[in-house]
């Protein structure tokens, strides 16, 4: 596994972040923002982005079950 960095502010990202990016913009993305660049992306809160990987989580998305990155703290 790898350490993965956002696109944009260069901050290392989580596997949460990985996969909501994945969950939002698709599977063949070419970079991944941290949850602060992808909420300015997308026009919306880190909130919101927060009660998104909530709500996937909690129907069970298989995109949240993967292990894309060993950094598993919060941004």
């Amino acid at each position: 596994m790898k350490t993965i960095h956002c696109s944009a502010c260069r901050c290392v990202v989580t596997n949460n972040e990985v996969a909501l990016n994945i969950k939002l913009l698709g599977k063949q993305i070419a970079t991944v923002r941290c949850y602060a660049c992808l909420a300015k992306a997308l026009d919306c809160t880190v909130e919101d982005l927060h009660e998104k990987v909530a709500f996937y989580q909690s129907m069970g998305c298989s995109v949240f079950k993967e292990i894309y990155t060993t950094e598993q703290h919060t941004s």
